[in-house]
């Protein structure tokens, strides 16, 4: 009995060699996985401003669900992927206001902002309809987004660990604007602009832009005595057929009235020599003096007046 208790104890133990000498080769040679090596490689983006993560999104050559993963280092890191051929894309993971809709497919993948305000800069979520005469829907501006894609990515190997290397660089457009030669700035206690004609939502895996026009407000400040900036990050011009681009201008005066002016500037967005940094120039503007004593004209609480002046750009 002792014998065969003995034997017995033996021909498991063996069992169990051949069992685990057969598991890891299986393991081996029909792995369904790849070990990846994903680089975020920054020498196309110099002054990059990610200091966070990455974003990567494996879009499978047939169709299928895309698959996510999320690196804590924008250098990169290790990943299993299913083996099989794919198109690649990431992104930064640190904006504050990127969203992101219909992301099943490569073509559909989209970027946006939330809906926002013609007056959101000066504290407001309101409009001015007659300062924007397309009916543009006001959005958010974006912060920033580094990105970048690979359309021919094949992972096959489950042997020895492969590399997929990515080149992040800005895909936003940089606009600043200058109203110059603005009489009677020292009357205004607080100004703010909008652009309309802009799209709302970009498509990063094709780097198409949004046919839907959009109007993005954004802050600006008197800078001297006379001369007003401000700057905003946007996706670009909509792909529209109407290309019109309307700047627009909203001051509060010191007596609480409130007055706004428009632009057309279609021209100098559309005729840049440099599409991603595009800076607009307005030359002259009178500001109305603010009533004195209580006479004169008092506008309502929500009333908006235009500056009635031929504006030479």
């Amino acid at each position: 009995m002792i014998l065969k208790k003995h034997s017995f104890v033996v021909y498991l133990l063996l069992g169990a060699v051949l069992s685990e000498g057969s598991c890891q080769h299986k393991e081996l040679c029909y792995t369904s996985t790849a070990r990846v090596l994903v680089v975020f490689d920054w020498t196309k983006a110099p002054g990059a401003s990610v200091t966070d993560g990455m974003s990567l999104w494996l879009f499978p050559e047939k169709d299928g669900r895309p698959l996510h993963y999320e690196f804590c280092d924008r250098k990169g890191g290790v990943i299993d992927v299913p083996r099989g051929r794919y198109r690649a894309f990431c992104m930064n993971n640190n904006s504050e206001v990127l969203l992101y809709r219909n992301l099943e497919h490569w073509h559909t993948f989209e970027v946006y902002t939330r809906q926002s305000s013609q007056l959101e800069p000066l504290g407001m979520q309101r409009n001015v309809p007659e300062a924007n005469p397309e009916g543009d829907p006001a959005v958010l501006a974006p912060d920033i987004l580094w990105s970048d894609t690979a359309t021919d990515v094949t992972l096959r190997s489950a042997s020895h660990q492969e590399r997929l290397t990515l080149y992040p660089q800005d895909q936003l457009c940089t606009y600043t604007a200058e109203v110059r030669n603005v009489k009677n700035l020292e009357y205004v206690s607080a100004v703010s602009a909008s652009l309309s004609g802009l799209s709302g939502s970009f498509f990063p895996c094709t780097g198409e832009l949004s046919a839907i026009r959009s109007l993005i407000p954004f802050s600006c400040a008197p800078e001297t005595a006379s001369l007003i900036k401000g700057r905003l990050l946007t996706f670009g011009p909509s792909s529209h057929s109407n290309k019109t681009l309307r700047l627009a201008l909203y001051m509060l005066l010191t007596d609480g009235s409130k007055y706004y002016q428009t632009f057309d500037v279609t021209a100098q967005v559309n005729n840049a020599p440099d599409k991603r940094h595009v800076h607009i120039v307005v030359d002259g503007l009178e500001v109305p003096k603010p009533i004195v004593n209580g006479g004169g004209f008092q506008p309502a609480v929500d009333e908006w007046d235009i500056i009635h002046e031929n504006i030479s750009m």
